[in-house]
């Protein structure tokens, strides 16, 4: 005779694996705050000695990549990067941003708009130059310009403003990093010639 067997619930056969699944989860968590804690402490990651600066004083590229990977700093158009491999003009910015490179740090670069436009057209395509007329001692213009980085499927603009005083320039920023208090204050007197 077959004995009656009763079925077993299947809900803390579920349960045990969803402990389970937990478990191993939370293991896999704690390897990677260790890991990430080892890279802090090494301080690896983000070691400035460890970059490889790819600076071009003729060209302006502004690219450095680490031994962990790409990483991309951001360095407005116009400034210049004091490090231990020199100074260096940039006159275009790349992408995310710069404060990661502890040692270096960004100096307002005084040159002539001359000096600007002759990198500017080095390295991007259909420069178009205007100009702010103003009753002021200072001179505006406004320079658009295409560029097309490898791996992008069509050119992008970029906007930038030079503001001048006695042939050099003191105030250069691109569009998004517009210095909008000292453009609002001179804006009143600058006409944009169409």
């Amino acid at each position: 005779m077959i004995p009656n067997l009763k079925k077993r619930p299947i809900f803390p056969i579920l349960n045990f694996i969803v402990n389970i699944f937990l478990f191993v989860m939370v293991i896999c968590l704690l390897q990677e705050v260790s890991t990430l804690n080892d890279l802090i402490s090494q301080n690896s990651l983000f070691d400035s000695q460890s970059l490889n600066k790819t600076l071009h004083k003729d060209t302006g590229e502004n690219s450095f990549t680490s031994k962990e990977g790409d990483f991309h700093f951001i360095v407005p158009d116009g400034y210049k990067v004091t490090g231990s491999e020199g100074e260096y003009l940039v006159i275009h910015q790349d992408a995310e941003q710069y404060s990661m490179i502890p040692e270096m740090s960004i100096h307002k670069y005084e040159i002539s708009r001359e000096e600007y436009l002759t990198g500017i057209k080095k390295i991007h395509n259909n420069v178009v130059v205007e100009k702010f007329i103003t009753g002021k001692d200072t001179i505006g213009w406004k320079i658009v310009y295409t560029y097309k980085y490898p791996g992008m499927e069509i050119e992008a603009y970029a906007t930038v403003y030079i503001f001048e005083k006695d042939g050099q320039v003191i105030e250069l920023s691109t569009w998004e990093n517009l210095q909008w208090d000292y453009f609002d204050s001179v804006a009143e007197s600058f006409t944009l010639i169409k």
